[in-house]
């Protein structure tokens, strides 16, 4: 009798472990990090929305490449960001933690952290700056898997997106 494992992730689903065309080989591992190409765009919804299309793999070597654009953005005036991730083919641990990050700096603390962390908790609190769109069904799958859904919204249209804000 042959067994199945079966991986239970943090979020409580289940999922059948990788088959070898999904493991990355040493090989592939050599073009990740090559370079993460950001474009930048404004658009007016309700309010003013910067768009960061990211193209390329967010990882260790390209993180800080995304969080350094946001700062800029953030330090000439842009308050509401979305993320366009339809051009992401791979993102780390290290992605993950720099969209946290990014969350972040956008709180504005005026929430109680205590009210705020329960919130998180029973899944009641999503940012109102920050918005993801478009990922890749590797990227959405790290982003349900983290927890990152439970506060940052995720949409599968731009036009959508742009109107929630």
């Amino acid at each position: 009798m042959r067994s199945l494992d079966i991986n239970l992730t943090a979020r409580g689903r289940l999922h059948a472990p990788p088959t070898a065309a999904e493991v990355v080989t040493p090989k592939e591992s050599k073009r990740r990090g090559e370079g993460l190409e950001i474009k930048v765009s404004q658009y007016q919804a309700r309010v003013p929305v910067t768009v960061f299309y990211v193209t390329g793999d967010i990882d260790a070597s390209t993180s800080k490449q995304l969080e350094s654009q946001v700062k800029q953005a953030l330090q000439s005036g842009a308050r509401f960001l979305l993320f366009d991730l339809s051009r992401v083919t791979y993102i780390s641990m290290y992605g993950i933690r720099s969209i946290s990050r990014i969350y972040n700096w956008l709180r504005d603390g005026s929430e109680n952290d205590h009210v705020f962390f329960n919130g998180l908790r029973d899944g009641k609190v999503k940012t109102h700056d920050l918005k993801l769109v478009n990922p890749t069904p590797h990227v959405r799958y790290m982003l349900t898997s983290t927890g990152i859904d439970m506060f940052i919204e995720i949409h599968n249209d731009l036009k959508k997106a742009l109107d929630s804000f």
